[in-house]
């Protein structure tokens, strides 16, 4: 881990194996992640029951319509599945998601569904060296939290962050991360 790490107060829920470093004791903590959790376009293919029942999380819900299907597929013997609203924060055409404006409607939409549980946001802002643009993009996610926080008091969960801006996003208020590139090298495609 790179020192930035080490000053973040709040508690971190990694989507990978990763660790957690301990600022009382000075330890370096490995955690693994449990239960499973589901990222990306599936969610809009007809793979969408096992979405619904094989999963604790779904991350990327942006539309109502989505948020319908995954409701209608969650076993009722099941605890309710775990969302986030997926936001495309830099407003990419390659990327989907939600927009800010749009998050309340969407929000309170999911709040209604009793199957699912509202627990926050998760972006992937465009990839970008600059520091300051990281933190810039971030930083309106957590805002925007804030902000559905009047909706849904309960939320705690921003999904953010990847091995090349995971600093930055840990930062601005990131409680999920994505780290698999700096945990397993980059993939071959």
């Amino acid at each position: 881990m790179r020192a930035p790490l080490q000053f973040v107060s709040a508690p971190l829920f990694l989507a990978l194996v990763t660790g957690d470093f301990d600022i009382e004791r000075r330890v370096y903590c490995p955690i693994v992640l449990l239960g499973n959790h589901m990222k990306g376009a599936a969610l809009d293919t007809p793979h969408i029951a096992f979405v619904g029942a094989g999963n604790n999380w779904a991350h990327s819900v942006d539309r109502i319509k989505i948020a319908r299907r995954l409701n209608e597929q969650r076993p009722q013997h099941l605890v309710p599945l775990q969302v986030c609203l997926q936001v495309n924060i830099s407003g990419e055409t390659s990327k989907s998601g939600t927009t800010i404006e749009e998050l309340p409607e969407l929000a309170s939409a999911v709040l209604e569904l009793p199957n699912l549980r509202l627990r926050g946001l998760m972006a992937i802002p465009a990839a970008n060296t600059d520091t300051d643009q990281q933190r810039e993009a971030f930083g309106r996610m957590r805002e925007a939290l804030a902000r559905l926080r009047t909706l849904a008091p309960d939320i705690d969960t921003l999904s953010m962050g990847m091995s090349a801006d995971v600093e930055n996003a840990i930062i601005e208020g990131a409680t999920a991360i994505r780290v698999g590139t700096a945990i397993f090298g980059p993939r071959n495609r």
